[in-house]
C-alpha cells in the first residue's frame, strides 16, 4: 500500500508540474498568475512532501508506536495523494489568458 500511495503522489505532482510548464510556455507573452509563477520557479520543492512521507511510512513499518503506526501513515498518504490530485486538477483547469 505504501508503494502505491507513493507512486500515486509522485505521478500526480509530476503531471501537474509538467502540464503547468507546458501551458505556461504555450501562452508566451501573458503574465502568469501568482500560483503558476510559484509552480514554475519552485517546482522541485513540491516533491519534498511525498519524499518526507515515504520516509515516515518506512519508519512506521519498523516502529509500532503512535505516531509511527501504519494506519497513521496510510491516512497521511491518502490525504497527501488527494492534495496532489487536487493540485493536478487545479493546474489542468487553470484559466490561462
Amino acid at each position: 500500500m505504501i508503494h502505491v500511495l507513493a507512486l500515486t503522489q509522485l505521478a500526480f505532482l509530476t503531471l501537474g508540474v509538467v502540464l503547468t510548464r507546458i501551458l505556461y510556455r504555450a501562452h508566451g507573452n501573458t503574465v502568469p498568475s501568482e500560483f503558476v509563477e510559484i509552480v514554475i520557479h519552485q517546482w522541485y520543492w513540491l516533491f519534498a512532501a511525498p519524499l518526507v512521507w515515504i520516509a515516515f511510512a518506512k519508519m512506521s513499518e519498523h516502529f509500532n508506536r503512535f505516531p509511527f503506526t501504519v494506519r497513521v501513515a496510510q491516512g497521511l498518504g491518502v490525504s497527501l495523494a488527494v492534495v496532489a490530485f487536487l493540485f493536478f486538477v487545479g493546474t489542468s483547469f487553470r484559466s490561462y489568458p
